[in-house]
C-alpha cells in the first residue's frame, strides 16, 4: 500500500514539474527584453499573451493528470479492500490451524470390530504379532487381551 502512495506522489510531482517547465520555458521565450514588473498589478499583462494552443494543451495535460490520479486512487482503494479481505481470511485460517494443532490426533477405532476380532484371533491360536499387524494395535493392547482371555477362561 505504501508503494502506491509513493507512486501516486511521484506521478503528481512529475506532472506538476512538467507543467511548470512548460510555463517557464514559454514565458522565457516570449518575454521581451527589459520588461519590468508593474508596481500595482504584478506582471504587465499587455506584454504577455499566451498562445491558445499551448493553453489548450496544458488543460488537456492537466485533465489527463487528474484522470490518471483518479484511476490510481480507485486502484489503491481496491487494493486496500483486497488486503482487508485477505487479512480476515488469514485470521480464519490461523484460528483453524491453531485449533487443529491443539486437538490430539487420535485414530478412531470401532471398538467391537477391532477388539472382538483380535480376541477371536487370539482364541483361535493366532500369534500376538499377527494380531498387532492385522488390527493396528499396540503390542501392549494385544498382550492385555491375551491376559484377560486367560483369566476369563
Amino acid at each position: 500500500m505504501n508503494h502506491w502512495v509513493m507512486i501516486l506522489s511521484m506521478v503528481d510531482v512529475a506532472f506538476m514539474a512538467g507543467i511548470l517547465l512548460m510555463l517557464f520555458s514559454y514565458k522565457k521565450s516570449r518575454r521581451p527584453a527589459g520588461a519590468d514588473l508593474s508596481v500595482a498589478g504584478g506582471l504587465n499583462s499587455s506584454l504577455y499573451e499566451f498562445d491558445p494552443e499551448i493553453l489548450e494543451r496544458l488543460k488537456e495535460e492537466l485533465s489527463a493528470a487528474r484522470e490518471i490520479t483518479e484511476r490510481l486512487d480507485k486502484k489503491r482503494n481496491e487494493l486496500e479492500k483486497l488486503e482487508e479481505s485477505l487479512m480476515s481470511n488469514k485470521k480464519v485460517i490461523d484460528r483453524a490451524l491453531k485449533r487443529v494443532s491443539v486437538e490430539p490426533h487420535v485414530q478412531q477405532r470401532r471398538w467391537h470390530d477391532t477388539y472382538e476380532g483380535a480376541t477371536d484371533m487370539l482364541n483361535h491360536g493366532a500369534d500376538v504379532s499377527e494380531v498387532v499387524k492385522r488390527f493396528d494395535l499396540l503390542s501392549g493392547e494385544a498382550e492385555l487381551i491375551t491376559s484377560l482371555n486367560r483369566l476369563r477362561n
